[in-house]
């Protein structure tokens, strides 16, 4: 059994394992606390608290907490903008995204004008930036 693929879920066990990771400075833990708290598995969801976790995350250079601060835009803060720029972001750094993803991206897409695409490229490009600047 490779990497608790066939093994029955435990949300709850695996907040607890997040969290003492957390307390054992094992800085992935925060993007994966954090997408816990984004979707509400195993801890009661809070997006607040999600952001917070994944916003360290992407900041101790884990690029694929942009994914769950893509959700959080949306959800937290109606910011169409920056969720499709957190998702540019991520699918340039991990490559194509999986088919959930693609339908989540053409669905931000169609709540904007040319105009805001094109500020969530501009914002997908400063993240890129900040995060080669910080990370290489």
């Amino acid at each position: 059994c490779s990497r608790g693929e066939h093994l029955p879920k435990n949300f709850k066990a695996a907040v607890r394992w997040f969290q003492k990771s957390l307390e054992n400075e094992c800085s992935e833990a925060n993007v994966d606390y954090g997408l816990a708290l984004m979707r509400g598995d195993g801890i009661e969801q809070d997006f607040s608290q999600a952001e917070e976790y994944l916003t360290e995350g992407l900041k101790l250079g884990f690029p694929y907490a942009a994914v769950g601060l893509s959700y959080v835009s949306v959800y937290l803060h109606q910011n169409y903008v920056h969720a499709l720029g957190y998702l540019l972001f991520s699918f340039d750094q991990m490559g194509p995204p999986p088919d959930n993803l693609k339908c989540f991206s053409k669905s931000i897409s169609h709540e904007m004008d040319e105009e805001d695409i094109a500020s969530a490229h501009d914002y997908a490009g400063k993240i890129s930036e900040w995060f080669m600047e910080n990370h290489t």
